[in-house]
């Protein structure tokens, strides 16, 4: 068994230990994502951060992704 087959064999391990809140957790101080939204029957974007907490609401996604990097976020689309 080579080192890299031990390592794969840990994190495949450790993989297995991660609760829904762990996950829910992972990345949620560097990554939004932005979604389309209905208001008022037009068409919008929402910027939420990584636990589901909305942050924004803008017309394009265009202004979503930019307002997310200005901020220092990593933006995600979600169709």
């Amino acid at each position: 068994m080579t080192d890299t087959d031990i390592d794969a064999e840990k994190d495949t391990k450790f993989l297995r230990t991660i609760t829904i809140e762990d996950l829910a957790l992972l990345g949620a101080d560097e990554i939004v994502y932005v979604k389309p939204v209905t208001v008022d029957s037009k068409i919008a974007f929402s910027v939420n951060l990584a636990d589901g907490r909305p942050v924004a609401l803008v017309d394009d996604f265009e202004t979503a992704v930019a307002s997310a990097i200005e901020n220092e976020f990593f933006p995600m689309s979600v169709h």
